[in-house]
């Protein structure tokens, strides 16, 4: 292999360095690049500047009344919402309730029928009888063990059979009760294979899977009951109002899909902690009831009252879509920055916002300081768009 001669070796520094000085470029242009990611750079000409009536000025800081606006869903507390399912796999007779109809808690709301309802009150009629024999019995032979006249062996089959059938009694009763029949009302002259289906908790009969006739299998949900009087918003809010919302505020509520039916409730608990989003959350218990209510179903809630140092324009600096409103910053003689910014509201000429990102920090703005675009707004962005 030959020598690599002094020409070559200073060839291949000279590339090795202008491609370090591209990479580091390249990072610095990227990082730049993402500093500035909502912030668009932009200049005109002279002539377009002078084509245009523009006006400058600086955002006004005031005090205003906010009214708050926070998403969220309907929640319930798990123990105020319970399926009903048959107790026993069998036909369903009759339901006498149905969806958005309200039920207390044991109210019958259907009949099941299976002929084994029926063999379960016969056997439990059998060892009633059973039992009471065979008590007799026990403390006939708890007498005799007490005098020494029977064996221990005589007596401890005594009291094994006493507890034998004491159990099996007990367990009848027991399925007897799961089946919602009084176990103390039973008769003989009035068995049935026919039980009632009763509501587990007082509430509204939602989600309901009724066909009569059909045989159910105890895991078949017939219907839900929800007891709303336990209901909740679970409401998102942001960082930038952690000190606006209060325990206590008063919220109305309403469903995003049907606005005009309000609902009354009241902050009750705040999520101290912050998401990495910058979201946290916010509870507030429901003071009005709504029958068409729905676990999950998504809702908007307002809070008034509030105080809020924000700055104002006149509502012509607005440029940019609804979703990404934006302000026109003058950073040179014929430079100009587009600002993103967070609309708290607007009235018939003004506009309320914050800096959206801390782009541009609170105290740079200064009344005496003709920074951004109050007329001819739209025209320069317009121009923009042409670049």
């Amino acid at each position: 292999m030959k020598p690599v001669n002094n020409m070559t070796w200073v060839l291949l520094l000279i590339i090795s360095i202008a491609s370090c000085q591209s990479d580091n470029n390249l990072k610095s242009n990227n990082q730049d690049s993402m500093d500035k990611v909502s912030v668009v750079n932009f200049s005109l000409s002279a002539e377009q500047l002078k084509s245009l009536k523009i006006e400058f000025t600086s955002p006004e800081k005031v005090n205003i009344q906010a009214e708050k606006t926070l998403n969220g869903i309907v929640n319930i507390d798990p123990k105020s919402a319970m399926e009903i399912h048959v107790p026993y796999a069998g036909y369903l007779k009759k339901m006498t309730v149905l969806d958005g109809q309200s039920v207390s808690s044991g109210q019958t709301i259907g009949v099941i029928e299976n002929p084994y309802f029926l063999e379960v009150q016969r056997d439990y009629l059998q060892s009633r009888i059973e039992l009471k024999k065979t008590q007799s019995e026990y403390e006939r032979f708890q007498k005799l063990w007490s005098s020494k006249s029977i064996s221990e062996k005589e007596w401890i089959d005594a009291q094994s059979s006493f507890e034998m059938i004491q159990l099996k009694h007990q367990s009848l009763k027991q399925l007897l009760i799961s089946f919602n029949i009084n176990p103390d009302k039973l008769q003989s002259g009035n068995l049935s294979s026919q039980v009632p289906l009763v509501s587990p908790i007082s509430g509204i009969i939602t989600e309901s899977n009724v066909n009569n006739g059909k045989f159910y299998q105890p895991e078949e949900r017939i219907a839900k009951v929800i007891n709303f009087s336990s209901a909740f918003l679970e409401l998102t809010a942001f960082e930038r109002d952690k000190n606006d919302i209060q325990l206590g505020n008063g919220l109305i509520a309403t469903e995003i899909d049907h606005p005009e039916q309000k609902l009354m409730a009241k902050v009750t608990q705040i999520d101290p902690t912050i998401n990495s989003d910058g979201s946290f959350k916010v509870i507030a218990q429901l003071l009005t009831s709504n029958n068409n209510l729905k676990k999950g179903m998504h809702i908007q809630a307002k809070i008034s009252g509030t105080q809020e140092t924000v700055f104002s324009l006149a509502k012509s600096s607005l440029v940019g879509n609804p979703d990404q409103p934006q302000l026109i910053k003058r950073v040179a003689e014929n430079e100009f920055s587009l600002i993103p910014i967070v609309l708290i509201k607007e009235d018939s000429d003004r506009i309320y916002f914050q800096f959206k990102g801390n782009k541009l920090s609170k105290n740079e703005v200064q009344p005496s300081e003709n920074k951004f675009v109050s007329s001819g707004a739209y025209d320069i962005y317009m121009e923009m768009l042409k670049e």
